[in-house]
């Protein structure tokens, strides 16, 4: 079992006190050896990057153990909100699940206020495939944190295993950027420029 002490900003309707949480070891979206390291500071990450997409109400994708091709992006900038986009590939058919909650990423997820499935077409799938391709022979974890920004992490369950690739805040004209840009535009999720860190 696993206890997270979470704290930010609290608003003047919230109490003074720091939220705490239980996650269960089985209830952690990513393996801690996906990370950097084996470090605490790794362990509370994927402990974060859970809590923020059970919020979200999302699956565990590392162990699933269908034939589905997987990939899910979740976007925690520090001050807005939390959002995952999984796209799904099941045979010849190929769906978007995105979801967008009322919180903010460094602090507590919110409710779900947005939550939308569309069918995608082979080409919007072969154009994802094509960003895929030309980022994954870079690192999987790039070590440039900063106070305040957002973690970009993207999730692959293939046939190539599972993966996680975890930046902060790329920089624009990043081809992982532009990948996980991508899916918010197949989204639909509005984003003001100001937003986008």
């Amino acid at each position: 079992m696993v206890l997270l002490l979470i704290s930010g900003c609290i608003s003047s309707e919230q109490s003074s006190q720091p939220k705490l949480f239980t996650l269960q070891s089985d209830s952690l979206y990513f393996p801690i050896a996906q990370f950097h390291g084996y470090s605490i500071a790794d362990t509370m990450k994927a402990q974060w990057y859970s809590y923020m997409l059970l919020g979200l109400k999302e699956p565990i994708i590392f162990n699933d153990s269908s034939s589905k091709e997987i990939f899910r992006f979740t976007w925690l900038r520090s001050f807005h909100h939390p959002i995952s986009i999984r796209i799904v590939k099941s045979n010849d058919k190929i769906y978007l699940y995105s979801k967008e909650a009322d919180g903010a990423g460094g602090y507590q997820p919110g409710r779900i206020i947005f939550d939308e499935t569309r069918i995608l077409s082979i080409d919007d799938w072969n154009t994802f495939m094509d960003y895929v391709k030309s980022i994954n022979s870079g690192p999987k974890y790039v070590e440039r944190d900063g106070l305040d920004g957002a973690q970009w992490i993207l999730e692959e369950k293939s046939s190539r295993g599972y993966h996680v690739t975890d930046k902060w805040s790329p920089d624009e004209g990043d081809r992982f950027r532009e990948c996980c840009e991508f899916l918010l535009r197949l989204s639909g999720i509005k984003i003001k420029k100001q937003e986008m860190y």
